[in-house]
């Protein structure tokens, strides 16, 4: 091996000349090959070098090629083992040690030889032979970096294709043409319920139904042409069929071998999401059948009416109103620029929401509409395919503005999230979709920023312009980007409105959002969404004008007063009883308080009174009522809770209230309380009966001896 920075070696020992070898026959062999090649005598001295090899020296700056004779390659060898621990040298000098001991007639070794422009590999071989009795090698450098990079470039594709063949989530099979089996991937197996050696065995014809005529289409057409793509059905390994896509290749390996490459993609979802699809629709027919609005869908690309909900429309017939541009011939001359310019901005993707017109009627008479454009679905470009127009009549309520206002504003936003917060923009009402899309339940998002949670990110304003704009004009549209709680980032269409008062003051925000990232599911939804919206905006302004009517809390304990419980208490009920939800009731008193404030005073037992409530208050859920209910008596609304888990609750209270102990200038007071719970029962229950209940239980706790629950059962 050449080494730049060696030094040079003694000169040519006495006796050893030219006349050793016919000089110019050796020089014209030597010089004749393409390879790098050196003579070597017996002491490893280098006696002849050809052209090759002065080539190779001098393109890495070494020193002129005649000095190369008499170098030591042994020395070479050796130096670069001790200076740099070469392990290929080692075995360079190792070999010729042994050839020159007649050890080995040959070796041969593979080292790489990167220069600071090029990687490069070479190949040395030693060779031993004699003449006239005299010991020499043969050493021969040849560069081999072509086939190297050829090997290298075939293992890095050979890993490529291992990563995409092991972690593919689709099946990959290399099969012969006729359906065996030669190779299955991890996501076959799993598609399949059968391991790798199970699908060898069952080849082809064990994955798939042979008797679904499109299989033999599928052979046919692959044979033919090379290549296949369609549905099929597969076989799970309990006999269950299942819809499958397959995309089937013919191909030649480097052996000459006729193979077929196979991907599978398991169509199971998908095929269910049509199905759940054909259902929505026909959910939305049915839905809109029963419609106070005239409701028509229209197919932009045939450019007809594809359904209509209503036999006549103003008083125009079904057959008028499906002559083109029959609505558009009566709109008020003063209104057609807006009504034109909205559906030109809708279908660019621009225009979001409602517009009001005049349209004349049958009779001659302008009526106000209130007209909105769903899309509900696109072509490939963006682009509406078919859409669904609402149209109301709304001449008798014009005047009404802020109910109109709020009215179109749901229903021009009939999208699957819905989220309600306070003026503060904290979380008040997060519904099911909300928590499928992000991920985040109900009570992880309850009382925090919205902001904060989504990380809500504007895409053409800023935050402060966004909140300033809901402010000063009660709405706000656009598009933001928000993160689920795996920190995926998703696309929303964000309609923001503020919640007011008679006095115009904002206490709270409604934003129906949709995820359009996966828009064609939205329609699934569309019914289900308007009736939760319209529901929970109606419960949620009925419990805000409570909040603000009624005074909520006991003034000497802090926490609720018999009247907040009640209304509150009212409304879980109702809820329980439509639901059927679980539904528990838990009174409690302290044991002896009299005697309390006979001997300690009653300032001490007022602080008795708020350290119980403190306590009790403190081991609830925020979803808890917790009310004093008169004297030392508290009561508990417990909802989505069943007798036992409230047992479980005021067995908590209870023994932590029985190891308190409250120290006062008049000494340590420490007292228990005894625990009454009632159940509601299902279809035959009342309020006030589920309250009396509990009170009973409470007595009988008395009567066993205080300090205790006591749980009324269902019968008696």
């Amino acid at each position: 091996m050449e080494r730049t920075s060696v030094q040079k070696a003694a000169p040519l020992p006495k006796g050893v000349n030219s006349s050793h070898f016919n000089k110019s026959f050796v020089s014209n062999i030597l010089n004749a090959l393409p390879a790098n090649i050196a003579v070597l005598n017996a002491d490893g001295i280098i006696i002849s070098v050809n052209e090759s090899w002065k080539s190779f020296a001098r393109n890495n700056n070494s020193p002129n090629s005649i000095d190369y004779i008499g170098w030591n390659y042994l020395g070479v060898c050796e130096k670069a083992l001790q200076d740099e621990g070469d392990e290929f040298a080692k075995t360079a000098y190792q070999g010729c040690l042994d050839l020159l001991d007649g050890k080995s007639e040959s070796f041969t070794l593979e080292y790489p030889c990167h220069s600071p422009d090029e990687k490069r590999w070479f190949s040395a071989q030693g060779t031993r032979f004699t003449e006239k009795g005299a010991v020499y090698i043969v050493i021969v450098h040849e560069n081999i970096t072509a086939r190297k990079l050829v090997e290298l470039d075939r293992q890095y594709s050979n890993e490529i294709y291992q990563l995409i063949f092991n972690n593919s989530m689709d099946a990959i099979l290399l099969t012969a043409p006729e359906g065996r089996i030669l190779a299955a991937n991890p996501a076959t197996c799993l598609m399949f319920g059968m391991t790798e050696d199970e699908i060898r065995a069952a080849g082809r014809n064990g994955l798939m139904d042979i008797t679904d005529p499109r299989l033999a289409e599928g052979l046919q057409e692959r044979d033919q042409t090379g290549k296949f793509h369609g549905e099929l059905t597969g076989l799970h390994k309990d006999g269950t069929k299942f819809p499958i896509e397959l995309t089937s290749s013919l191909f030649t390996d480097h052996d000459g071998k006729l193979l077929t490459s196979i991907i599978i993609r398991d169509l199971t979802t998908r095929k269910q999401a049509e199905i759940e699809l054909a259902e929505s629709y026909e959910r939305f027919h049915r839905l809109a059948g029963s419609h106070p609005d005239t409701v028509y869908t229209l197919n932009l690309e045939e450019r007809r009416v594809t359904y209509f909900n209503r036999d006549s429309f103003l008083g125009y017939d079904r057959g008028e109103l499906s002559r083109p541009n029959s609505i558009q011939d009566q709109i008020h001359i003063e209104d057609a620029a807006a009504v034109t310019k909205y559906s030109n901005d809708f279908f660019l993707g621009k225009a979001n929401g409602s517009l009001e017109y005049r349209v004349k009627n049958k009779n001659g008479q302008w009526e106000w509409v209130d007209s909105r454009k769903i899309v509900l679905s696109s072509n490939p470009d963006g682009t509406p395919k078919e859409i669904m127009v609402v149209l109301r009549v709304i001449t008798d309520r014009k005047q009404a503005v802020e109910q109109l206002e709020y009215h179109s504003q749901i229903l021009a936003n009939l999208n699957d999230i819905v989220i309600g917060t306070d003026e503060n923009f904290r979380i008040k009402y997060w519904n099911p979709a909300a928590e499928r899309v992000f991920g985040w339940k109900y009570a992880e998002v309850i009382g925090k920023s919205v902001t904060k949670v989504l990380r809500t990110e504007f895409v053409k304003e800023d935050y402060e312009d966004s909140v300033k704009a809901v402010m000063d004009t009660g709405i706000w549209q656009g598009e933001v980007i928000q993160y689920t709680k795996d920190n995926r980032p998703i696309s929303i269409s964000a309609n923001i409105h503020a919640q007011k008062d008679a006095a115009g003051r904002i206490f709270g925000f409604i934003s129906a959002n949709r995820d359009i990232t996966r828009e064609k599911l939205t329609q699934q939804k569309l019914a289900d969404t308007y009736k939760l919206l319209e529901q929970k905006n109606r419960e949620l302004e009925e419990a805000i004008e409570r909040e603000q009517v009624l005074a909520r809390t006991d003034g000497l304990t802090g926490v609720g007063n018999t009247r907040q419980f009640f209304e509150i208490a009212a409304y879980e009920f109702a809820m329980a009883e439509r639901y059927l939800l679980p539904l528990a009731v838990m009174l409690f008193d302290i044991d002896k308080f009299k005697g309390v404030n006979d001997k300690m005073g009653h300032q001490i037992g007022d602080q008795v009174l708020k350290n119980i409530a403190a306590i009790a208050k403190h081991r609830l859920r925020e979803t808890d009522i917790l009310a004093r209910y008169g004297g030392e008596e508290f009561i508990v609304l417990l909802p989505n809770t069943t007798s036992k888990d409230a047992h479980v609750v005021a067995e908590d209270i209870r023994s932590y209230i029985a190891g308190y102990e409250m120290k006062s200038d008049k000494g340590t007071v420490q007292v228990t309380i005894s625990v009454g719970i009632a159940e509601f029962l299902a279809g035959k229950d009342s309020l006030e009966g589920l309250i009396h209940r509990a009170d009973m239980a409470l007595y009988k706790a008395k009567e066993l001896g205080r300090n205790r629950t006591v749980t009324l059962s269902a019968s008696k």
